[in-house]
């Protein structure tokens, strides 16, 4: 069955089904799901005959959401799926930090001040076998120094390779055709200029590859004083209430008005 012979079905009562992935921008951090934007435009599409279903996992980074939609969402057989990128999406949260993590919040506090005193040399000796540890060791003495002008690189981070991100996009074609379903990239709105974030380096590999996508960051043309209001204070990516709703808007517009050339063809 191909797009057109979906959208004839859709017609006669069948849903066109919507998946949306993403990180925790589309997954509505600090929001019930219903104040979602992908909850907010299955609202005004409703009579339309499309179902919307927000696939989206807090942390996930462009490859995270690669293995998901093999894993889980192509079982679904979806008729389009809406990719949605952010400003961090070639980066990935180091598993070592989670790790970490754990382990502290399984230490009772004054349990560990006092055997790490009594035991200084030897647990020095151990942590600094810990990159993480090694990193905030020296950090500490670089800020303590005020020699905060060193850049150093980030442990909690590993930065996907631009060609992996275009290894992945050179699959989508493949995926496609064997599952009859379209691709859209939406590179979302941000609160960071375009220098400083991964939407330049995916709308180049977009434009190489000749991939559709649209850019709502330059689709939603406000004022710099307005833009903040989209967004939670002091937050580079994460939408306001009215973000959201910005948001929905900007998609809905966009299907009544450009679904022949962007979201149908």
């Amino acid at each position: 069955m191909d797009i057109g012979e979906k959208r004839m079905n859709s017609k006669k009562g069948l849903k066109s089904e919507w998946f949306f992935l993403g990180d925790s921008v589309v997954e509505g951090l600090f929001f019930e799901p219903n104040e979602r934007f992908t909850e907010l435009l299955g609202e005004r599409l409703s009579n339309k005959n499309f179902e919307i279903i927000n696939l989206a996992v807090e942390g996930y980074s462009f490859i995270q959401e690669f293995e998901y939609l093999k894993e889980k969402a192509l079982g679904f057989s979806p008729d389009y799926v809406i990719w949605c990128l952010t400003y961090n999406d070639l980066q990935e949260p180091s598993s070592e930090m989670r790790e970490v993590k754990k382990m502290l919040d399984r230490i009772d506090r004054n349990s560990f001040y006092k055997e790490y005193y009594k035991y200084k040399d030897a647990t020095e000796g151990f942590l600094y076998k810990s990159q993480l540890y090694r990193y905030i060791k020296l950090f500490t003495m670089y800020l303590v120094s005020n020699k905060s002008n060193v850049k150093f690189e980030d442990p909690f981070v590993h930065y996907l390779n631009i060609d992996e991100a275009e290894r992945i996009l050179k699959q989508l074609p493949e995926i496609a055709n064997k599952q009859k379903l379209k691709f859209l990239f939406v590179l979302l709105p941000v609160n960071i200029s375009d220098q400083d974030n991964d939407l330049l380096k995916f709308e180049k590999l977009f434009i190489k590859n000749n991939i559709t996508y649209v850019d709502l960051n330059k689709y939603i043309a406000v004022r710099d004083e307005e833009k903040k209001s989209l967004f939670i204070d002091h937050d580079l990516c994460h939408f306001s209430k009215k973000g959201h709703e910005v948001v929905a808007n900007a998609f809905f517009q966009l299907i009544e008005n450009d679904q022949e050339t962007v979201f149908m063809k």
